[in-house]
């Protein structure tokens, strides 16, 4: 079998590539000090006042947009930072809220804890971090799904677009407690595969085949049985598909567990096109992964118009002018091997779509329903 090889900065080239079309998910949050002083202190603070949304830094709501999330309300601790709470509209973890702080800047602010911990949990469960990343499930739903909602009154999605019916729920419920649950049965699709959900222990074992990878539409598969190395250091041997099951109840016997399992490598992996090649390091699977989100890139249905401007993770700008200037992208990450971080894109930009229609787009929530009506 063939073995990836990659040297750092064509691996480097291939992730910036990937961010700065926006066809990859969230990379990892920069190594801060510790925040839980400060957070605390916000959370505390006895003259906390609502702010409207525009009123929070513009960094900050950058940090915060998401089609997955929708901001609920906003609080600002003078002298001190915000918190922000936020609600997912869609998916599995629908209506988990989730409170992130920030400085008066707009710097995100997080725990030690919480940064160790891959999938951004402190102790008590609740996520700390840029969006949520680890919300975007693995698989997709069939329509029609019907949801209750705490109110005990019911939301029948039709289509994807429907989940904006759960954000006009809340904001016209701007004190409700509790999530919306799902009606069982349902249907959801991994792959070709079509799976019916008749409970919600069925619905978590479902998002535990998310655990891991949770790159949606990633362009390949593994080939079982692989193996896991637990935090508490035991293996757990996955056989097939259904063996995700596993994993998630290692972390239903052991809830004060944050870490991720580690994947035992050498792996066999098999692409689209059926080609199978082995995977020796974590390196390597980035670097899979990454091959992934360029290719998915490459199916976009539209392409962006130069120039366009990036503010990179030190707040300085690139302008690239065409194609050929995505070198200074690759630069930059050369120049800042220990950054991880990615580029902003600075709106409005223009796109071009196939049939020679342009859009201006406005946002990150604008371009990823750009990206969505690609189909």
């Amino acid at each position: 079998m063939r073995k990836l090889k990659f040297l750092p900065s064509l691996l480097a080239m291939i992730v910036a590539v990937g961010m700065l079309y926006s066809c990859g998910e969230e990379s990892e949050v920069d190594p801060l000090p510790d925040d839980s002083e400060l957070i605390a202190a916000i959370a505390s603070a006895v003259n906390r006042q609502d702010v409207s949304t525009n009123a929070l830094p513009s960094n900050a709501l950058t940090l915060l947009e998401d089609s997955m999330t929708f901001i609920s309300n906003s609080v600002l601790a003078p002298e001190l930072g915000y918190e922000v709470r936020t609600i997912v509209q869609r998916g599995a973890d629908v209506g988990e809220s989730t409170s992130a702080y920030f400085t008066l800047d707009g710097r995100e602010l997080i725990t030690r804890d919480a940064f160790r911990a891959g999938d951004r949990r402190i102790r008590n469960g609740r996520r700390v971090g840029r969006r949520a990343r680890g919300l975007r499930d693995c698989f997709d739903f069939v329509f029609p799904v019907s949801l209750t909602m705490p109110d005990e009154s019911t939301i029948t999605l039709e289509s994807d677009d429907d989940w904006a019916l759960v954000k006009t729920w809340y904001e016209a419920n701007p004190d409700a407690e509790g999530r919306p649950t799902f009606v069982f049965p349902f249907e959801v699709t991994f792959g070709d595969e079509t799976i019916t959900i008749n409970n919600e222990e069925e619905l978590e074992d479902a998002k535990s085949n998310c655990e891991v990878d949770r790159r949606r539409g990633r362009c390949f598969d593994f080939e079982f049985p692989i193996s896991f190395t637990m935090p508490d250091a035991t293996e757990i041997t996955l056989a097939s598909r259904d063996d995700w099951s596993l994993i998630h109840a290692w972390y239903e016997a052991n809830p004060d567990a944050t870490e991720r399992p580690d994947l035992v490598f050498p792996v066999d992996i098999t692409y689209r096109n059926d080609s199978t090649i082995t995977v020796n390091s974590q390196e390597e699977l980035v670097a899979a992964r990454a091959i992934c989100e360029v290719e998915r890139c490459r199916e976009r249905c539209f392409e962006p118009v130069f120039p366009i401007t990036l503010i990179m993770p030190d707040t300085t700008e690139i302008v690239l002018t065409s194609r050929d200037d995505w070198q200074l992208i690759r630069d930059w990450y050369e120049a800042n091997p220990d950054e991880e971080d990615r580029p902003a894109i600075v709106f409005p930009i223009e796109i071009t779509f196939e049939d020679g229609s342009t859009m201006i787009i406005n946002s990150e929530e604008e371009l990823q329903e750009a990206k969505a009506s690609c189909g």
